[in-house]
C-alpha cells in the first residue's frame, strides 16, 4: 500500500512521487496554469474535477468537461487544459 497526500498544486500524485499514475484534483486549479502546453505521458493521468467546469484539447478535440467527472488520458495522448472555470 502507498498513500499520497494532497499538496498545494492540482496534481495529487503523478511520476515524481512514484505513482503509476497522475492524479489531478482541478478544484485546485482557478486558472489554466502558465506552464501548460500541448504534452504526453507514457502513464495514464486522471484528472477528478468535484465542482465547476474545464475545457481540455485530447488528440485535437475540444473537451468539456463538468463537475462529477473523471478524464482519464491515456498513454502517449497529446493534451492539455485549455480553460478553467474560476469559480
Amino acid at each position: 500500500m502507498k498513500l499520497y497526500k494532497k499538496t498545494d498544486s492540482h496534481l495529487f500524485c503523478g511520476h515524481w512521487n512514484d505513482s503509476p499514475v497522475e492524479i489531478g484534483v482541478t478544484h485546485l486549479l482557478k486558472t489554466v496554469p502558465k506552464s501548460e502546453s500541448l504534452h504526453s505521458h507514457e502513464y495514464y493521468e486522471y484528472y477528478i474535477l468535484l465542482q465547476g467546469l474545464l475545457r481540455m484539447e485530447v488528440e485535437g478535440k475540444t473537451v468539456d468537461v463538468e463537475a462529477d467527472t473523471v478524464v482519464m488520458i491515456e498513454p502517449q495522448e497529446r493534451h492539455h487544459i485549455t480553460w478553467v472555470d474560476p469559480v
